[in-house]
């Protein structure tokens, strides 16, 4: 392995010379542009800055693992998530939506009752041809489609 990876180009002696004349060439500008010179002060906020940004990263990063969690689209490895999402209290908003029968209740997820609904919008609009034009037409029911997809997040 060794033979391998310190065989390659970003590995070389070389190559980790040049990068160490760029930084040094780059925290010299930074010093002189923001610090007055101070290379010492360049280096911590630089550091500072750079330790900053990677933990900004790293938040968003996690943020948005967990809302994919919680939508279901990690393939499959979230759904844990969205079953242990605790009852909403009474008065509350509820995520579900209930269709009451004489066989029981049944429960359906909101998101997951939008997309009936929108390809009913979807075929309704087709057939009523509310725009001149076939072409115009299919173009506009694609787009309320679309719209509705996007704004109840079934898609």
């Amino acid at each position: 392995m060794h033979d391998v990876i310190e065989q390659s180009y970003p590995f070389l002696p070389t190559t980790r010379d040049k990068m160490k004349e760029s930084i040094a060439r780059l925290v010299t500008l930074y010093a002189r542009c923001i610090t007055k010179g101070d290379l010492s002060l360049a280096n911590k906020q630089l550091r500072i800055h750079q330790h900053e940004h990677i933990a900004w990263e790293r938040d968003t990063v996690w943020r948005q693992m967990i809302g994919n969690e919680r939508r279901g689209q990690s393939g499959g490895v979230g759904r844990v998530l969205e079953d242990v999402e605790p009852d909403p209290t009474p008065g509350s908003r509820s995520s579900n939506f209930i269709v009451r029968t004489p066989l029981g209740e049944l429960k359906f997820k909101k998101k997951k009752v939008f997309f009936p609904v929108a390809i009913a919008v979807f075929v309704g609009v087709l057939t009523a041809k509310p725009v001149k034009g076939v072409e115009a037409n299919n173009c506009f029911a694609i787009l309320v489609f679309a719209t509705l997809l996007w704004a109840t997040e079934v898609g």
